[in-house]
């Protein structure tokens, strides 16, 4: 079942840190820049998500140190999300980034 995402908007906190906050299944989030999971196709929801969330899994990579699946508790692999993250990273790493409310866009998979 998709994640109903809403109120979507790139801010910074108090210290100047970037993050996407968002209103997940009527919980809000705070999805800061730093997840590596990111790059594998998670994003971390955070803790609140840990039981609203089915687990997903990090495949088996022992070449890597892991040799069997990683279970991943309060994470999505939701194809709007990585497309909105990857927009924020884009406005980051593009020293474009400004404060913002951010349209959520339907991602065909």
């Amino acid at each position: 079942m998709p994640l109903d995402l809403r109120n979507a908007r790139f801010d910074s906190d108090e210290y100047g840190y970037p993050f996407i906050s968002i209103e997940i299944d009527g919980i809000k989030a705070r999805i800061f820049a730093e997840q590596k999971a990111a790059r594998d196709g998670f994003i971390f929801l955070g803790a609140d998500f840990e039981d609203k969330v089915p687990i997903l899994y990090l495949p088996a990579d022992p070449a890597n140190g892991r040799p069997v699946p990683q279970p991943l508790h309060g994470f999505s692999d939701d194809p709007r999300l990585l497309a909105l993250f990857q927009q924020f990273l884009a406005e980051i790493n593009n020293s474009g980034f400004a404060p913002h409310d951010v349209m959520l866009l339907e991602v065909k998979g």
